[in-house]
């Protein structure tokens, strides 16, 4: 090669040429080869750069396996499968090759094929775990769970805290009818760090022995007995009480109830549900004592507020709302007087025509019993206004006289509420009919959380991940776990994770009274990335529910990188780290948070959208101070520590 000049642009147009030319003879060397497209999320962008790259330079392995990385991202099984392969032929020595090819033959599912080439990876570069994992997933597809469980369990032993690994091991056993090996399993569960990591992964062991049990004795037996072995796993133990509540053994469930809300152990929000479900189990004139222990551990719990004033639902309530410049603290409902709906499903709506039909329904399939669906139309002008009116008539439709954005349609839709449990549900997506007895049904399991997230698939590929749950970056941007990837049975796993996403997430009703409704000046995006990073510094957890499933367009109402979709995430995303970040924060990832702005100048301005990146940034500025003034509200109130928080941020 010849040396490269300081500046190459002060080249002449011929040596420019010559100096391309060379570069392109080079072995294993795209020239210009960049992947903040990719990065960034415009695929299609990427892949077509880098087709010319590799047209210029057909020996080019990075090339091809840049490829097959965006092919990948894509979704595009066969196309990521022959670039890897391309890799591998113009360099065989590369390392990791062959597991990503693996993944590929999985997904087709050429299993012998990617069992060859895990051979072939172990024996050139040794034993890896990842290469342990993808065996195992080969195995466990081809149904030889003795060998699946093996690999597994090697996995387990040297990372515990992969809860995937913990439920492959469960799911194998269970084939295999080993119930030895699941007892073996929960004993093992108590070498587990985290308390209450503990106590989720030995229910959910439970509740498989409980199935396999089933022929000898119930459910709530089995949980007993195992309840018996580990008195202080307040998780099972509240179990326990509502699967007694559900077979009538009301007694039972009340004294259960007591031991759970009278532990020593922190799990506020258990305790509290635990005083309320004893007051919903005894008379009347008993109750006000026990409704006083809820609200004494969670002053915000609305149903014992109801119940203490003989309400289900108290007229003008009172929510701490972030947006100071309009009057939406009340939430005015008309809920009749003795009744108390499980579930809300709102459902916001703007010239949704083409698919709110589809969503609506999709809920009317539900096998879920008590619940209401609430559509607030954003003034449609596409008709869809009107046939939902038509044609939905058991829906309740509120009707905005604008577009007044998607903040302000789900808070108009949670203050009109009737139940304990508001979901929201973009209108782009169909839902399963157990969707939303999954959703109930997993908060219900965990009263530690204040909001539930659901296994969102595209529509038009319902075997990619859409979301399963939200990301938080620290570069102040949320995103969607494991979008673009092919379900392999990898989200399987109930856990905690950053948040919902607002496109089909569940909330109980006190997490709005404790943590605020979303901010109106968001309009829409990110907002609930903001709602999220609050509930985190108020110490509320998230949690995702696999069983829960739903499929979606995404970006259906604004369009994918439209100027308005970047103007507003661009715009939002300054305001979620002005609100949310302490001082501290904000120095720690100062340099991530620039680096990713310069990048989004670069990116956008390569598009033709710079100007609208700055405007988005300029209006960020113009609220200054109605943001800060928010930040110094919860700043003031959270209960989290930065320590805390910054786990469950991902850095660069």
């Amino acid at each position: 090669f010849k040396s490269v000049p300081q500046n190459p642009l002060t080249l002449s147009w011929l040596e420019k040429m010559r100096h391309l030319e060379s570069l392109t003879q080079g072995e294993w060397y795209a020239p210009g080869f960049d992947r903040s497209d990719a990065e960034r999320g415009k695929l299609t962008i990427a892949l077509r750069e880098c087709r010319k790259l590799v047209k210029l330079n057909k020996l080019d392995a990075e090339g091809y396996d840049y490829m097959g990385e965006i092919y990948t991202s894509m979704g595009l099984t066969e196309q990521a499968e022959t670039a890897f392969e391309n890799v591998l032929k113009y360099a065989p020595d590369w390392s990791n090759t062959r597991i990503k090819l693996c993944n590929q033959k999985i997904k087709l599912k050429k299993f012998d094929e990617a069992l060859i080439l895990l051979d072939e990876e172990t024996e050139r570069f040794g034993y890896h775990l990842k290469d342990t994992f993808l065996n195992g997933l080969c195995q466990k597809r081809n149904k030889n769970y003795v060998e699946a469980l093996d690999e597994f369990e090697k996995i387990r032993q040297q990372e515990p805290k992969r809860h995937d690994c913990w439920q492959f091991c469960v799911e194998c056993l269970q084939n295999l009818g080993d119930r030895e090996g699941l007892i073996n399993l929960y004993t093992e569960a108590w070498d587990v760090n985290d308390t209450k990591d503990r106590e989720w992964l030995q229910t959910l062991i439970v509740k498989n022995i409980a199935q396999m049990d089933s022929n000898l004795r119930s459910e709530d037996k089995t949980l007993e007995l195992y309840l018996q072995k580990d008195p202080e796993n307040g998780i099972i133990r509240y179990a326990v009480a509502s699967a007694l509540e559900k077979s009538g053994d009301r007694p039972a469930a009340y004294k259960l109830f007591e031991e759970v809300a009278t532990s020593s152990q922190s799990y506020s929000h258990i305790q509290a549900n635990a005083w309320f479900r004893m007051a919903l189990l005894v008379s009347p004139d008993k109750q006000n004592r026990l409704l006083q222990q809820c609200l004494k551990r969670n002053p915000s719990h609305q149903g014992a507020k109801d119940l203490l004033k003989n309400k289900p639902q108290a007229e003008g309530m009172q929510l701490p709302i972030q947006n100071f410049a309009k009057n939406t603290e009340k939430m005015k409902t008309t809920l009749p007087k003795g009744s108390l709906l499980k579930v809300s499903v709102v459902v916001p709506n703007w010239n949704g025509m083409r698919f709110v039909g589809m969503c609506l329904d999709s809920l009317a399939k539900l096998d879920f019993e008590d619940y209401e669906v609430i559509v607030v139309d954003n003034g449609s002008a596409d008709g869809s206004r009107e046939m939902i009116e038509e044609q939905y008539p058991d829906v309740k439709l509120l009707k905005l006289p604008d577009n007044m954005g998607f903040a302000i349609a789900c808070n108009e839709g949670i203050k009109a509420s009737n139940a304990e449990y508001i979901v929201l549900l973009n209108n782009d997506i169909e839902v399963t009919p157990d969707w939303l007895r999954e959703l109930y049904e997993g908060m219900e399991r965990h009263p530690e959380c204040g909001m539930g997230t659901t296994k969102m698939m595209f529509l038009d590929q319902r075997d990619v991940f859409y979301n399963t749950g939200d990301l938080f970056h620290s570069w102040s941007a949320g995103g969607g776990r494991g979008q673009g990837e092919k379900d392999l049975g990898q989200y399987e796993t109930e856990e905690y994770v950053f948040g919902a996403c607002a496109g089909a997430g569940i909330y109980r009703r006190e997490f709005f009274n404790q943590v605020g409704l979303f901010d109106e000046d968001f309009f829409i995006f990110a907002e609930d990335v903001d709602l999220n990073m609050r509930g985190q510094l108020q110490g509320l957890k998230a949690v995702y529910l696999p069983k829960a499933k739903v499929f979606h367009i995404g970006t259906a109402t604004v369009g994918l990188y439209s100027d308005r979709y970047v103007y507003l995430c661009k715009r939002n995303d300054i305001w979620v780290f002005i609100k949310n970040y302490s001082l501290k924060m904000y120095f720690k990832y100062l340099s991530s948070i620039w680096k990713h702005q310069f990048a989004d100048i670069k990116y956008f301005t390569y598009r033709g959208q710079g100007q609208v990146l700055l405007k988005s940034k300029w209006d960020a500025l113009k609220l200054l101070p109605q943001m800060l003034c928010r930040r110094k509200k919860i700043q003031s109130t959270r209960t989290t520590s930065d320590f805390e928080i910054q786990k469950s941020i991902i850095t660069d």
